[in-house]
């Protein structure tokens, strides 16, 4: 039996601790952040369209004009803040996106800001949905579940934005 040129050299040195590999890049965990902006980057653009369609509704001016019986003083305010909540989340995003890819240190604290932003939004967003007189309890139910999924994804993330060796390795440009 033949042996190979590894074989015949002996056993291989293990390099010492400090030059152990240590987690870098965009795997691991980072594949599902990943997926998740890319995801929300796909939501934010879909919801700012319907919203953009609402703006120019027949109906909307049902419940805007103040003549009318089914008039709601909050719903154009709210309307509109959602609009610049989903503008803004997708500057955000495309922001985020950027600093992902290029690796910038600004990319955790950042990331960290577009979470914080949409559960504030959604908190907001849900405090005033609560006060227009014809949403349904399936609508104000539906509402507290996207703040409450928002608020999980947050408690989940932004710990591991601020903790990961990986991230502390990659983000470093």
């Amino acid at each position: 039996m033949e042996l190979t040129n590894s074989q015949q050299s002996g056993p291989v040195s293990q390099p010492p601790a400090a030059e152990k590999k240590k987690p870098k890049g965009l795997g691991g965990w980072m594949i599902l952040v990943q997926i998740s902006i890319l995801l929300s980057l796909i939501i934010s653009s879909f919801a700012l369209n319907n919203t953009i369609i609402v703006l120019g509704s027949e109906e909307l001016k049902l419940f805007s004009d103040e003549t009318s019986i089914y008039y709601e003083p909050v719903l154009m305010p709210l309307i509109w803040f959602e609009l610049l909540v989903l503008v803004s989340q997708l500057i955000l995003l495309v922001v985020i996106i950027f600093l992902l890819y290029r690796r910038k240190r600004a990319f955790p604290k950042t990331m960290i800001g577009f979470m914080v932003l949409g559960a504030v939004a959604g908190i907001l967003d849900h405090a005033v949905i609560n006060q227009i007189s014809f949403i349904t309890e399936e609508e104000l139910a539906h509402s507290s579940k996207v703040v409450g999924r928002t608020i999980f994804y947050s408690a989940i993330w932004i710990p591991y934005l601020l903790r990961s060796k990986r991230v502390k390795n990659t983000f470093v440009k």
